[in-house]
């Protein structure tokens, strides 16, 4: 999500160091995260029909950031796109690959997660319910089940090349200068926890708590999320249900952040939200969101505006965001 007026950038990831001492405590060198595809190939929306772009505007802030249909009024997305805006400043374009082209739809309801920390994007995952129907050619993805996850941490630990698909409508150079209106995506190898540079303190203490909470991945080449592409998908696809009618494809992660100064780069990988970390909190989200009519700003609770470049809504920080 690009904010006008704010060097924000809701889609980067980007490499950091996080404090061992708390999984949401800030970390000490986090001014090198930032929430954002660079590289990739332009895609149709039948190669993504879960893709959705996330507009916010409130008359002084505006941006957007992607998101992933999980049910028929579902979207998922990252906390830190949503912090300044309520449910009625929202609205999410579905159906097209040019976004701008997408079928509007308002939110009736916003849930942001609970424990979120703009500081260390710890728990950077939301929930939108949506007031109207989505277009005949979206499809909702299949969240990863916590049996999936085990297989694809496997995978993970024996470097498994080009195990993710990433895509989105974030900057397309590595600087997070460039803009499309064309949905992009890229291949990316998913990253072990014990080899990921984010769960590791300036002492180089592992922080168990933070690395359960995210998915790292990188490539091999200049590509990977940058500016606008936070909340968007991290696509698996489970080798052993490929013959499925969905193909085994699972959204895994949620991108979150990244390596401010440098979008893509094969030196820093990119962060993204565990979504098998979360599976009771969004199960519990969506019940209350079917139980309940609910306004506003639904169930999320208020953050501080983050300072970092994050995958779609991102403040120049270490730590960046994929907005």
């Amino acid at each position: 999500m690009k904010i006008s007026k704010w060097i924000a950038v809701f889609s980067t990831v980007v490499m950091g160091i996080i404090s061992t001492a708390s999984a949401a405590q800030e970390p000490e060198q986090h001014s090198e995260r930032a929430p954002r595809i660079v590289g990739g190939d332009y895609l149709t929306i039948d190669q993504a029909p879960w893709q959705v772009l996330v507009h916010a505007s409130n008359g002084i802030l505006s941006g957007y950031c992607g998101g992933a249909i999980i049910a028929d009024n579902y979207v998922l997305t990252a906390a830190h796109c949503l912090t300044k805006f309520s449910a009625q400043e929202l609205t999410v374009f579905a159906g097209n690959e040019v976004w701008l082209d997408g079928e509007p739809i308002q939110v009736s309801a916003m849930f942001i997660h609970e424990d979120y920390d703009d500081k260390s994007f710890f728990a950077d995952i939301a929930l939108l319910k949506l007031s109207g129907s989505l277009p005949s050619n979206t499809k909702p993805i299949s969240l990863i089940s916590e049996s999936e996850q085990s297989a694809l941490e496997t995978e993970m630990g024996i470097s498994t090349p080009n195990n993710f698909f990433v895509s989105g409508w974030g900057a397309t150079s590595g600087d997070g200068a460039s803009e499309t209106i064309l949905l992009k995506g890229v291949s990316m190898t998913g990253v072990s926890d014990s080899s990921c540079g984010w769960n590791y303190d300036s002492n180089y203490q592992f922080n168990s708590a933070f690395a359960n909470s995210i998915i790292c991945a990188n490539n091999t080449q200049a590509a990977g999320a940058c500016s606008g592409d936070s909340g968007g998908p991290l696509v698996w696809q489970n080798p052993n249900r490929v013959a499925d009618s969905d193909e085994g494809k699972r959204l895994a992660g949620v991108v979150s952040f990244g390596y401010k100064y440098q979008c893509g780069s094969q030196f820093y990988e990119d962060g993204f939200t565990q979504v098998s970390t979360y599976l009771s909190w969004i199960n519990a989200k969506m019940a209350e969101g079917n139980s309940v009519a609910l306004g506003g700003g639904g169930g999320g609770g208020t953050v501080g505006w983050l300072s970092f470049i994050v995958l779609g809504l991102f403040m120049m920080r270490r730590r960046l965001h994929l907005s």
